[in-house]
């Protein structure tokens, strides 16, 4: 069945640490991480199809309002939309939407030997956006929802697994955790990589500038939809990218194996069974625990000082506090909405001075919301 229209809106994930960048067992990488409800990256994309059946004319797009760009490729014209352009940076959100669009279109067509297409052109409508370079995994869902949208209008999903769809995006190469998310959601854990002469990894590299295939996941769980999670983000610099995080896991790796055993220790006998016991005092202490150890703790102590001051802050008020990934999002969680809403209130008092962006979410276990509109 034809698609002219796909909806898709993401959730965000938490990376809640690396496990093993030793590499002393011919592997690394590895990964924890869960899944929020929010905040999202949510966008729509049209086809031609739906384009003239809503009286949108090619022509009428030779005169742009400010809010939309063009990008021409060659299976034809893509122009982008932003609806939620009230915000300073929604500027560069658009910018890696269109980089994202580009490259992947070339790869299709390197791919299927696509020439030009009858669905083109498309519009891609952003609705809502995640911040980049905050530790949620942005650029991976940002990747993954424009990429399933786009082979679904050409018809060719199908032809196109979740594993391959991420590796053609360039994703993946370190944590295994945010193409799950996008599929399925949930509290992930995933194998890493092998490593060595020869083998998929040969230097440790974080997934913006590694090749190697997305890790494979070990288990997936259902998290506790009944806990809250608050997620605050200071507006402090953006958390390390690029070149700096490659420089970063050049300079601090080998992590020493002892390290790596105790962040393997508090995973298996704290964080799995405190999510299968819902005991969130259990799986609390292993955030915390992981956060002082390994390469989380590496990641930690180049924060700016307001989040180590928050961290800790977020530790004696709640079970838990730890960072997303190189941060600075922090997170907690709680077994009450009121006691997350009462925690936000005592921040929001002594950090109103800094700024910040704070959601009191829960554990999305479902994935991606996707919605089509056949022809």
């Amino acid at each position: 069945m034809s698609i002219m229209r796909v909806f898709i809106k993401t959730p965000c994930r938490l990376h809640f640490s690396l496990i093993d960048l030793n590499g002393s067992l011919n592997r690394v990488d590895g990964g924890v991480g869960l899944t929020l409800e929010k905040p999202n990256f949510t966008i729509e994309v049209l086809d031609r199809e739906s384009l003239t059946s809503r009286g949108v004319s090619e022509n009428a797009w030779n005169l742009l309002p400010d809010n939309q760009k063009i990008l021409e490729t060659s299976l034809g014209r893509v122009v982008f939309s932003v609806e939620c352009s009230d915000h300073p940076n929604i500027d560069d959100v658009l910018n890696v939407v269109i980089e994202l669009t580009q490259s992947f279109i070339h790869k299709l067509v390197d791919m299927f030997s696509l020439t030009k297409s009858e669905k083109f052109p498309l519009k891609i409508t952003i609705w809502d956006f995640l911040y980049a370079h905050m530790g949620l995994g942005s650029k991976t869902q940002m990747a993954l929802a424009i990429a399933t949208s786009i082979i679904k209008i050409l018809e060719i999903d199908m032809k196109i697994d979740i594993e391959t769809l991420t590796h053609m995006v360039g994703r993946g190469g370190t944590s295994g955790i945010g193409f799950r998310s996008f599929e399925n959601g949930g509290f992930i854990l995933d194998c890493g990589h092998r490593f060595g002469k020869d083998e998929e990894k040969q230097s440790f590299l974080p997934s913006s500038a590694s090749n190697a295939k997305p890790a494979r996941t070990i288990l997936r769980y259902e998290f506790p939809e009944d806990w809250f999670v608050l997620v605050v983000i200071l507006n402090v610099p953006a958390g390390a990218s690029n070149v700096e995080e490659v420089n970063i896991f050049q300079k601090h790796c080998p992590i020493p194996v002892e390290e790596v055993q105790q962040v393997s220790h508090h995973i298996l006998m704290q964080m799995l069974p405190g999510i299968i016991e819902k005991d969130i005092t259990t799986f609390g202490n292993s955030i915390n625990s992981i956060r002082k150890i390994g390469f989380k703790k590496i990641e930690v102590s180049l924060q700016h000082e307001k989040v180590k001051e928050l961290i800790q802050y977020l530790e004696n008020r709640s079970k838990c506090a730890g960072m997303s990934s190189f941060g600075p999002t922090v997170f907690s969680i709680f077994e009450s909405e009121e006691d997350a809403k009462k925690v936000l209130e005592e921040i929001t008092q002594n950090y109103s001075s800094i700024g910040f962006t704070s959601y009191i979410t829960n554990a999305n276990n479902h994935g991606a919301h996707m919605e089509t509109t056949p022809q």
